[in-house]
């Protein structure tokens, strides 16, 4: 792919929506049947049984913990078909986690409940005696809720000590060492109250049993989240614990492969400098080697964040390596051109120390402190960053290696990574992670081991880490930008993957609740296969099939160096990003939202027909592996055939937008190639403990050949007799993916491609122009917890041409409500 191009750049075009704003036509509700007990009084009973043994367990944990076992007691209820987290909030307990799964085609809700109080318990009790008597008396409930809910219920019981521990617990055991350090998540009581009682009680039983809290808890919606410096006793009591919603050793960063090449630079002296109010991202990592002579210049401001190393400078390389590819995007590219001039100046946050490889084998690994939160340093970096400097673009190609999103609730890091993002209004670039030792796919010639790698990449061994899960961020994947390995006279050396196509380390999503991840990917490097059809293992230092970046110990002689890694091409996207952010800047006057710089970074994205070749055409597929594409930088500019439109907007809570945009003849008539692609993202609230993470909803449709007026009929709420009117069939265009597919995504993109624009040109009772339409529609899910009526958003719509000879940029801008900004300075 192309991804540098020599044009003319125009603005891009900011646009009105129209100007009514419809009330939201309610879906028909769909109440699930509920299975009837067959005898009620029993089921009653059973469950009353279990709720007192559970408690009766839990309490006599708790007093041997000499913790009270009458407060903020934690319990699971599993209900069938319906979900009752509003009965038990009725009931005044709270709901600190929500999953949902199936279960022989049935629906199983399983909600972890927190009394705040003995009192709130045996009420609760109470209510199965009023269940089984079967009268209609009220209580705490009234009679049908009551019986629905238990009818519905079908277990209590508590959390097992297993289902606590973390995986690198799992996998290493108890450390060997009299006192360690462990990660402990809380769940949160979710008011200031509850909160308060818990951090006291919890503290007061870590000194109890000889422990220490290393830091002041970081609290967030969903968790509280503590560094303890523990004894063995101390972690066997975690375990038992009620309140503890997780317990696991700190975190290990997954690693990135990196080995030197031999390219002589010619440096330009002196080296080009980014302008003062040019694009400018933050690199969260190992630090950087700022002397370095292809970065003199470029790093506005270094600090180190607790590393432990009390210097900013990088030790292990993978900062600097993260940097090069911020400031210059295409490094592989420029190495050949010569084009040394960076477009990208950065901030760097230390928050990653070296360690040294004790065997000698290897350079080492980078590492986070053990005596913090990971969770707690990044954002304090986040923070000063973007208040002391203004960062609006955040690089993190960090996670959890031990920490893999298998379904279920949101991952914590992820949960404060969304937190912050909404909050501070700022774009967060995530690494999808990497495996750090794929299986190797198995196969006698090319074509069985590109499709046993196909069906490697599907499995729970490439789930995304945290926090690649995180809503609101970008989070990127990798693929391969070769596929020639530097050995290419040995015949049994083959390359994982094909250019353009997912690199074999990568990991895939989906995300929570099947939204898509990760969005985007980028070239990261490249494996080759020793040994075909023998002894097959991998080549992962082949120096044609890395990916070209700057190297840390340029004292070597040797200023690049090849990686792989999808923290890479997460860095290839923030410097997208930046200069995406940096160009609205200048264009409005004024900062752009972080929604309509990640929709105008999406929007640029494109699916290779490698990919498509490779995968095959199944859109969920392509989805959870390369989600949208490959991002270009011409997301930061128009052309003249290849026309981009964009609108800041707010929408209230069950309601909606329409934006309308009439197609000149140029474009439909006009022979070759064309595509429409629209793109919507919004930064809802959300939270970990429901199922669905993301407060609102919200999607985009496209409708042709009506009238605002018909689609605000056909939309809105229905007042009327009879069924209320629908949208024609030959009204609807068919953009893909589905509205649906997309539903759970912060950020959504539709296209539509064709050799022929009739499919466009549909104009009813001799309309003067072919006119279509985007709805934008918001849902709420849950409560909105800030107590907000109206979801922040951005639509993107890029129309392109492949005749390079059309105006297709005045004959849209002639057409559209423009939004003009005037400027204040």
């Amino acid at each position: 792919m192309v991804l540098f191009q020599r044009i003319d750049p125009l603005p891009h075009i900011e646009i009105q929506r129209e100007a009514d704003q419809g009330a939201l036509r309610p879906r028909p509700a769909r109440a699930a049947p509920i299975r009837r007990p067959d005898n009620r009084q029993e089921h009653g009973a059973r469950l009353k049984e279990q709720t007192t043994v559970a408690s009766e367990d839990i309490a006599r944990v708790r007093r041997s913990l000499g913790i009270d076992p009458r407060r903020l007691l934690v319990l699971r209820f599993e209900t069938l078909d319906v979900d009752q987290r509003e009965t038990l909030q009725q009931l005044g307990i709270t709901a600190v986690e929500e999953l949902r799964e199936t279960r022989d085609n049935r629906l199983l809700y399983r909600v972890l409940g927190q009394f705040p109080d003995d009192q709130t318990l045996q009420a609760f009790l109470a209510e199965y005696d009023r269940y089984a008597e079967d009268t209609p008396r009220t209580t705490a409930l009234p009679h049908a809720r009551r019986r629905d809910f238990l009818d519905a219920l079908e277990s209590v019981s508590s959390v097992m000590p297993q289902e606590r521990q973390g995986r690198r617990l799992l996998r290493e055991g108890v450390p060997s060492s009299e006192r360690f350090y462990l990660d402990v998540d809380l769940w949160n009581p979710g008011t200031p109250e509850g909160q308060a009682e818990v951090r006291a009680s919890f503290r007061q039983f870590v000194e109890t049993f000889g422990g220490r809290i290393a830091r002041d808890p970081l609290q967030i919606p969903s968790l509280i989240l503590v560094k303890v410096e523990a004894t063995t006793e101390l972690l066997q009591g975690l375990l038992e614990l009620d309140l503890v919603a997780l317990v696991d050793l700190p975190p290990i960063p997954f690693q990135d492969g990196a080995f030197d090449i031999f390219q002589t630079v010619a440096v330009p002296n002196p080296l080009p400098s980014v302008p003062i109010n040019g694009p400018l991202a933050c690199v969260v990592d190992s630090g950087v080697v700022a002397g370095h002579p292809l970065l003199r210049g470029t790093v506005i401001e270094e600090e180190d964040f607790d590393s432990g190393e009390g210097t900013t400078v990088d030790r292990n390389g993978h900062g600097t390596q993260v940097s090069g590819l911020v400031v210059y995007g295409d490094i592989a590219r420029r190495s050949v051109t010569g084009e040394w001039y960076p477009q990208v100046a950065i901030c760097t946050a230390k928050v990653l120390r070296h360690r040294d490889d004790p065997t000698g084998v290897t350079d080492g690994s980078a590492e986070f402190p053990e005596e913090e939160r990971a969770e707690e340093q990044i954002k304090r970096a986040i923070e000063y960053y973007h208040v002391e400097r203004g960062v609006r673009v955040f690089n993190l190609s960090l996670g959890h290696a031990d920490r893999i999103y298998g379904g279920g609730r949101q991952l914590p890091w992820a949960e404060v990574l969304d937190e912050l993002a909404r909050r501070l209004d700022i774009v967060i670039i995530v690494s999808a992670g990497n495996v750090a030792d794929p299986g190797i796919p198995v196969g006698i010639h090319s074509n069985q081991v590109r499709q046993a790698l196909l069906r490697q990449l599907s499995t729970p061994d490439h789930r995304l880490i945290d926090p690649a899960t995180a809503a609101l961020a970008l989070t990127v994947g990798s693929i391969a930008r070769r596929a020639d390995p530097f050995d290419n006279q040995r015949s049994t050396r083959l390359a994982a993957s094909l250019p353009d196509c997912p690199s074999p380390f990568t990991r895939c999503g989906p995300g929570v609740a099947g939204a898509v991840k990760p969005e985007l990917v980028h070239y990261g490097g490249n494996f080759a296969i020793d040994g075909l059809g023998s002894d097959p293992h991998w080549q992962t230092q082949d120096p044609h099939l890395g990916e070209p970046t700057l190297n840390h110990a340029f004292a070597t002689g040797r200023l690049l160096k090849a990686t792989a890694g999808t923290s890479y091409a997460a860095a290839h996207v923030t410097h997208i990003a930046a200069r995406v952010e940096a160009a609205l800047r200048e264009q409005m006057g004024v900062p752009p939202s972080a929604n309509v710089i990640r929709a105008l970074v999406v929007n640029s994205a494109r699916v290779n027909s490698e990919v498509v070749d490779w995968l095959g055409e199944q859109e969920k597929t392509i989805l959870r592996t390369v989600g949208y594409g490959q991002p270009r930088v011409e997301a930061c500019w128009s052309t003249s055939n290849r026309v981009t439109l964009f609108a800041e907007d707010l929408v209230g809570y069950k309601s909606f937008h329409v934006y309308a945009l009439k197609l000149p003849d140029v474009f439909l008539e006009t022979k070759g190639w064309r595509s429409v692609i629209v793109t919507l993202a919004y930064d809802p609230p959300t939270r970990l403990s429901r199922r669905y993470y993301i407060a609102n909803s919200m999607w985009i449709e496209v409708y042709r050949g009506l009238t605002t007026e018909q689609i605000i009929e056909y939309r809105s709420k229905y007042e009327g007799d009879g069924d209320p009117p629908k949208v024609p069939e030959r009204n609807k265009l068919d953009f893909r993916p589905a509205a649906r597919t997309l539903r759970n995504s912060t950020v959504q993109n539709r296209s539509w491609h064709s050799n022929r624009g009739s499919k466009l040109d549909y104009r009813p009772d001799n309309w003067p122009d072919a006119t279509f339409h985007i709805f934008v529609g918001c849902q709420p899910r849950f409560p909105n917890p800030t107590g907000e009526e109206h979801q922040r958003y951005a639509l993107v719509v890029a129309l392109e041409h492949k005749d390079q000879a059309i105006n297709l940029y005045q004959e849209i801008r002639a057409r559209v409500r423009t939004r003009v900004r005037v400027r204040t300075s």
